[in-house]
């Protein structure tokens, strides 16, 4: 399979998985905490890199051949959820800033959906070294969006505008994006 179509494939589902909410609060607490939103998305990497191999091996190698699939989605959250509790306690110890972050923004639960939506997402019918690189592509996605998104937050948030608006204007301008996005991807498709 050409890896072009798959990294646009990967990149688009990602984004559209985004707007659905799976990571758009990712960047709500990052603000202007710059290092902190590099680490969290360094996590997410990381995390949906480990999470979509084990699923990817759990899946093709035991679900399929022992016709187990109903217990799929319960591997998929528990490989989730100890994924991303080991992450958390690697960055307990290694920083206490962006830790506090981390827990005060409850991201836990954030990058649990962020993973299960990355994991759902993943094409389990492409080869192994194919299938990384499609979840490699995914984040990759997600993260522009995240970037995007991050300035024209802090841009926002740094003008005086009622509070009621300040989140408001950018998550509309990303989704009005990912619309339009979707859109032209739908017409390249048919």
């Amino acid at each position: 399979m050409n890896l072009g179509i798959i990294a646009f494939t990967a990149a688009i589902v990602s984004n559209v998985c985004f707007s659905m909410g799976f990571g758009i609060l990712n960047v709500i607490p990052h603000k202007k905490h710059t290092v902190f939103m590099l680490v969290s998305n360094l996590m997410v990497l990381v995390e949906s890199l480990i999470c979509t191999s084990l699923y990817y091996v759990l899946y093709n190698y035991v679900f399929l051949p022992f016709d187990l699939t109903e217990l799929a989605t319960f591997a998929l959250v528990a490989i989730v959820l100890l994924t991303e509790f080991l992450g958390m306690q690697i960055l307990r110890r290694a920083s206490k800033e962006n830790f506090y972050h981390y827990e005060k923004n409850f991201l836990f639960v954030v990058h649990v959906v962020i993973l299960a939506g990355l994991a759902i997402t993943c094409n389990l019918t492409l080869d192994f070294w194919h299938m990384l690189f499609y979840a490699g592509m995914q984040f990759a996605g997600m993260f522009a969006v995240n970037v995007i998104f991050y300035a024209l937050n802090s841009r926002i948030n740094n003008r005086t505008l009622p509070d009621q608006t300040r989140a408001l204007a950018p998550q509309l301008v990303i989704l009005a994006v990912l619309a339009l996005i979707g859109f032209l991807a739908q017409g390249l498709i048919a």
